[in-house]
């Protein structure tokens, strides 16, 4: 009887063991699974990465910690790449307002900032590196707490009582992406608003325009101030002749070129110049001393230097202006460089602000058109010498559809004011057409 008790309780023990390891096993199994679940249930979105990206821009870009991410990510401190698609946990800063947007099909910078009642500097700045090549579909960005928020929430809580809203106006009536070689004048005039208001909501333009900018196009201060006043006659791009007419005066600015480059550097240093095509033709006699550089042709001179202060290129240099290396913190290794140094540039002066008196002007700049007779442009130009008008420019440009008809720019310089449109009589039964671009005082 004994013997069959020992059996029986050596069976028992026997099976106990395999069921005990099974126990711990799922026991382990759920603790692993527990961890796992907490961490997986945390909130959090996909972000891919971009090239360029790094772990620590990353963290910024969404408000988190890089350990926040290396723990839903093992192996991301090692290791990332671009394309790859990693977890971003949802920070407390954007759980208190701000939002992470996925871009869908067909949206826009600009339809985002309607979409949420931000400016598209604000959401620029809360995602570093965002632009118009990496704006596509699936991209996630954070769309920053709005500021009116925090700063008028006394005033935003009567208006829950309020029964009629008005309409609501946004800040910016359009968005503009800035194209090659635009400029602030051209985007002002092309949405018929002034320089000013367009730097004024868009305070990073003092700092320089770039293509591929997103810019806020603010409504006309004319339009909300005083909407009955007269139409802005800049309200439609003016033409060339239109432009013209405007001429108060023409200034003569010698072109110097420099070389520069981050501080600490010699020329002997340097390996490659970017600049402008036009700068390096200015230039290619002096770099001849410099064989071991080479030049590359860039879209700008001032963005050439510009690019070397953001991306803190060493051994790299830019042919620039002055103003341009002490805008971008650059030093100039070498002043005036360009092979001529009787280099100058006209530039004509547009501000409807300046009144000229009759008495100080002495030059005028033209176009006329003749008819296709012999001797006829030989008789309008002894015109101007009898009058003693002395002509310091004459250009000609076909006329597209007319054979063998030109039209004429010319500028002419006198003394006499009163000689000048005498002969602007004389000349006008001789030619087709004749339209005074500008008359102005020359300062050279």
């Amino acid at each position: 009887m004994y013997l069959c008790s020992l059996i029986s309780r050596t069976n028992s023990y026997n099976l106990m063991k395999p069921i005990n390891r099974i126990f711990l096993f799922l026991l382990f199994i759920s603790v692993s699974y527990a961890i796992s679940y907490a961490q997986e249930n945390q909130s959090y979105f996909l972000h891919t990465i971009e090239k360029g990206q790094s772990l620590y821009s990353i963290s910024k870009m969404y408000n988190v910690t890089t350990s926040d991410i290396i723990r839903l990510n093992p192996g991301c401190d090692e290791k990332i790449y671009a394309g790859q698609t990693i977890k971003i946990p949802t920070g407390k800063e954007s759980q208190k307002g701000e939002t992470f947007h996925t871009i869908q099909a067909g949206e826009t910078l600009y339809k985002l900032t309607t979409m949420y009642n931000v400016s598209a500097k604000d959401i620029c700045e809360a995602n570093p590196g965002l632009s118009a090549e990496n704006f596509r579909i699936g991209q996630v960005i954070l769309i920053p707490q709005k500021k009116e928020e925090q700063t008028d929430a006394v005033v935003q809580t009567p208006t829950e009582q309020s029964t009629i809203q008005g309409p609501v106006v946004p800040r910016c009536k359009d968005m503009h992406k800035v194209k090659r070689k635009e400029t602030i004048f051209s985007v002002s005039r092309e949405y018929g608003i002034s320089e000013q208001e367009l730097i004024d909501a868009n305070p990073e333009l003092k700092k320089g325009m770039k293509k591929g900018q997103f810019l806020c196009i603010p409504y006309p201060a004319a339009t909300t101030v005083q909407p009955t006043q007269k139409e802005d006659p800049y309200a439609v791009p003016p033409s060339n002749s239109e432009l013209f007419r405007k001429v108060k005066g023409e200034v003569f600015l010698r072109i110097q070129q420099n070389l520069m480059a981050l501080p600490g550097q010699t020329i002997e240093e340097i390996t490659e110049v970017h600049s402008h095509y036009m700068a390096i033709a200015q230039t290619r006699e002096f770099f001849k001393s410099y064989p071991h550089i080479r030049l590359v042709e860039s879209e700008d001179t001032a963005k050439s230097a510009a690019d070397i202060m953001r991306n803190g290129q060493r051994r790299i240099g830019a042919i620039a202006s002055e103003l341009a290396a002490e805008l971008f913190g650059l030093e100039i290794l070498q002043a005036s460089i360009e092979t001529h140094k009787q280099n100058f540039t006209r530039f004509l002066i547009l501000d409807d602000h300046i009144t000229v008196s009759e008495k100080d002007i002495d030059k005028s700049s033209i176009c006329f058109t003749l008819p296709h007779k012999t001797g006829r442009l030989s008789q309008v130009l002894s015109i101007f010498a009898f009058y003693d008008l002395n002509l310091t420019k004459i250009q000609s440009l076909p006329i597209p559809g007319k054979e063998w008809q030109y039209f004429f720019y010319v500028d002419l310089k006198f003394d006499d004011y009163g000689h000048y449109l005498e002969a602007m009589n004389a000349v006008r039964p001789l030619v087709d057409e004749l339209t005074v671009m500008g008359e102005y005082k020359s300062y050279c």
